[in-house]
């Protein structure tokens, strides 16, 4: 083997071969072929193969499903040729090994997403609900790919999905980029409305759309990759792109997990239910390089008339027991400053995390000459733009503006359930956060981020929680992804239910992540929303980031028990979390000016 090439002899030449009519000649073809591909399997190290009875079907399009070069190369047994052989159809699949376990595509590295198998979203527009929790969105199911010709070599094994905050190369991002921040007014945003539910990129009526079938939409766009469009069928879904010039063949990714590799620019999932479903693809070249070509591409299944059975269901009984003590409906037409500051508690001078915008404390500063909160009757938006040069002295000399709201001085609790509905927007650099942070800075001195969302990962959500210990270093969990939804696409609902010794993150009402350790928060915290721009984990915005980037939130909810909690952690001993500096990958910075930047924030000198 060479690259994972196989040398000495091309299967398609093989396979192109002419087969005359005379039995002789047909019968020595025969053997020809199938020593030639007894030769392929032996110099690939394969195994036993069982030989397809459907052959027949392999010149038809979609015919079976395309198996990936992964899915049969990473036993590390069979090779990347071996694999396009199978893909394309020539070879049949292997069959499972002896441990009776079939052969099957690595997993999602970072995380397996409980929300990969859910109903459709909820994408009312109330703020008012009879539910304390909204339905999930989007639902795994298996797929069958197309079919082509096999090319000359072998397909490249996928990249994994990795959901951090690197753009992959090769990403085909046509998000059309509207700079607003010179046609800002010098007392605040133009009067655009802000994103709401129905924002989706369909063509026709709203993705969201309950009605009977015959009404729903069944065309769909991604709206930050031009060509890449999805279908529903009467029984499948197509989704097909524009080829990509220097492509050799194609890896299928549904909700954040790889499916299979592909050599035409479609791709049809038989398998699917009355649900949303996001798609990405990534191409990989002749050099086995892989990169990204289309993404955003979310497809709300409306019309198939079938529901997923085992689709995961929001715990009804989870607020049992609790009260509403804090709430903000966003209703109003400003900000309600009798429960929102509009600054950190280390105010506005002060820049953390390299990030590069400042926050308008438009309460203490109400002449500043922008405002970030806009409001539509339902929502509050933060909304955040290019500083212009007018303001960029007040603004620190700082390239963005932005808003904070927190609750410190109005609400501080200790346990509890704290619950937003939010949409973010795409384009890198974003940064939107929901959060808690402690009150005092003394003891522990923890942070719970509920939500944390990069915006040019646009599938992907992060939960981290830290705190320092006794020698005043940072401890902290993974910041743990939940992949597998276009966020920016919808609405969706992130909370917490911290307890003690406990903290559940849930996106849209499903456990996506749990955090048990003696150390978990004791003391009291409050609530803090925010875009944040650049930084070292976001990444400066470029010239594809659109402006006015928009967080918009429904509504924030935070309920507590009325009765005692029966199932706490009693164990008071050593935490088990590492150090921050220890875990592999990037872990959510934690969000404090340096002892010498701000030392009331350092009162026991740690």
């Amino acid at each position: 083997h060479t690259n994972g090439r196989t040398r000495g002899f091309s299967l398609p030449m093989i396979i192109s071969t002419t087969v005359s009519t005379h039995s002789m000649v047909r019968r020595s073809c025969t053997i020809v072929l199938q020593l030639s591909v007894i030769g392929l399997l032996g110099a690939c190290g394969a195994g036993t193969t069982t030989p397809d009875t459907d052959t027949n079907e392999t010149a038809q399009a979609f015919s079976r499903p395309s198996v990936s070069a992964a899915e049969l190369s990473n036993d590390g047994v069979n090779s990347i040729s071996f694999a396009q052989a199978v893909a394309a159809g020539v070879v049949a699949r292997p069959q499972p090994t002896d441990s009776g376990e079939p052969v099957t595509a690595a997993a999602n590295p970072e995380s397996t997403n409980p929300l990969a198998s859910l109903p459709p979203t909820d994408t009312s527009d109330s703020a008012e609900s009879s539910s304390n929790l909204p339905n999930g969105t989007a639902e795994k199911a298996p797929t069958t790919a197309t079919s082509d010709s096999m090319p000359e070599t072998g397909s490249a094994a996928p990249e994994q999905r990795n959901p951090d905050n690197t753009q992959p190369a090769g990403n085909s991002d046509n998000t059309e980029v509207t700079d607003n921040s010179e046609s800002q007014t010098t007392d605040g945003v133009d009067n655009q409305s802000p994103a709401t539910d129905n924002e989706l990129s369909v063509s026709g009526e709203n993705s969201g759309n309950t009605n009977p079938q015959s009404s729903a939409p069944t065309q769909f766009s991604s709206h930050t990759t031009q060509g890449f469009n999805g279908e529903v069928l009467a029984n499948s879904i197509r989704v097909s792109w524009d080829a990509d010039p220097d492509a050799r063949g194609y890896n299928v990714y549904r909700q954040a997990e790889y499916v299979t590799t592909v050599f035409a620019t479609e791709y049809i999932d038989e398998d699917v239910y009355d649900q949303d479903y996001y798609y990405e693809i990534q191409a990989f070249d002749y050099a086995d390089k892989l990169y990204y070509i289309a993404t955003g591409l979310t497809v709300s299944a409306r019309t198939l008339g079938r529901t997923d059975p085992n689709a995961p269901k929001p715990n009804e009984d989870l607020l049992k027991d609790y009260e509403l003590v804090f709430s903000d409906e966003f209703n109003g037409n400003s900000l309600d400053s009798s429960k929102w500051n509009t600054s950190y508690l280390w105010g506005t001078d002060l820049i953390i995390n390299s990030e590069e915008q400042y926050y308008v404390d438009t309460l203490n500063d109400p002449d500043f000459g922008f405002n970030p909160f806009t409001f539509d009757g339902n929502n509050l938006t933060i909304n955040s733009i290019k500083t212009p040069p007018a303001l960029s002295s007040k603004a620190l000399n700082q390239p963005y503006l932005s808003g904070v709201i927190t609750s410190y001085d109005a609400f501080k609790f200790t346990y509890g359930y704290i619950e937003t509905r939010a949409k973010v927007t795409y384009g890198r650099g974003y940064w939107p956060a929901f959060w808690l942070l402690n009150a005092y800075y003394v003891d522990d001195k923890p942070e719970i981020d509920i939500m944390e969302f990069i915006g040019d990962n646009q599938d992907v959500v992060y939960h981290t929680y830290h705190y320092y210990d006794s020698n005043g270093e940072l401890r902290s969990t993974k910041s743990e992804p939940t992949p597998g939804i276009d966020y920016t696409s919808d609405f969706h609902t992130y909370a917490a239910e911290w307890r003690p010794g406990t903290i559940v993150f849930y996106v849209d009402g499903i456990e996506v992540h749990r955090v048990s350790d003696p150390k978990v928060s004791k003391q009291d915290m409050y609530v803090i929303a925010n875009t944040a721009l650049g930084g070292w984990w976001a990444g400066s915005p470029d010239e594809n980031t659109p402006f006015p980037g928009k967080f918009t939130l429904d509504y924030i909810r935070v309920y507590q028990k009325t009765t005692p909690y029966d199932d706490f952690l009693l164990d008071d001993g050593a935490s088990n979390l590492p150090l921050a500096d220890d875990i592999p990958g990037q872990v959510s910075p934690n969000h404090r000016p340096t002892k010498e930047q701000w030392p009331e924030g350092y009162p026991d000198g740690l």
